[in-house]
């Protein structure tokens, strides 16, 4: 996935606020990393997968998450005995999931077609499809 300098500008808001919630500190990771943030507190580490969306949270019934991304994530975090979050801001509040194997198995899964081709390049991959009531609510906009 290709950030734009405004994807960016969003994820270190949500974090910002995050921090302050969560008492950590928390440093943005390379493009590349598997995740968005690294965060700390009290030499205990989280890795944090940002997503920022414009509708409310209440317009889908579930979020979608790459399956290889959310794999290597959970392989990621139980290799280093860390966490990892994935954190939504939708357009009236912002919600948390933790990732790992169990919450991940038998979630649905679905291959989502665009109506236009994405204009980054990138292409439509499966995805799990994580149920919106099993975010925990952190703030309400």
């Amino acid at each position: 996935m290709h950030e734009t300098e405004q994807d960016r500008i969003n994820e270190f808001n949500v974090m910002q606020r995050l921090s302050g919630i969560w008492h950590c500190t928390y440093e943005k990771l390379p493009e590349y990393y598997l995740a968005d943030f690294y965060c700390e507190r009290d030499f205990k580490v989280a890795w944090v997968e940002v997503r920022c969306r414009t509708n409310a949270k209440s317009f889908y019934p579930s979020v979608y998450i790459d399956i290889m991304k959310a794999k290597k994530l959970v392989e990621v975090a139980e290799l280093t005995s860390t966490r990892i979050f994935f954190v939504v801001q939708w357009a009236d509040e912002c919600g948390f999931m933790e990732l790992h194997r169990g919450a991940l198995m038998g979630q649905p899964i679905s291959y989502p077609k665009r109506n236009k081709p994405r204009s980054d390049g990138q292409k439509e991959v499966p995805v799990f499809e994580l149920p919106i009531a099993e975010f925990k609510t952190l703030w309400s906009d």
